[in-house]
């Protein structure tokens, strides 16, 4: 998702490869490795649900 945006929206998303898995990332940015993460909305509510209801999510891009 991120290299996409690079190249159809001109954004600079840096993206940090060599995780294992998205348990992985979200303790990643818990850390403050990384911080954030590409996906769909459908992704996100799946694997991030204490984000949202913490209100720490900060979507760059909306739902159409």
């Amino acid at each position: 998702m991120p290299q996409s945006l690079n190249v159809l929206m001109g954004t600079k998303f840096k993206m940090v490869l060599g995780y294992n898995g998205v348990n992985d990332i979200n303790l990643a940015m818990e850390r403050g490795e990384v911080q954030g993460r590409g996906g769909t909305w459908l992704s996100i509510v799946t694997w991030c649900r204490k984000y949202i209801s913490e209100r720490r999510l900060k979507p760059l891009i909306g739902r159409g």
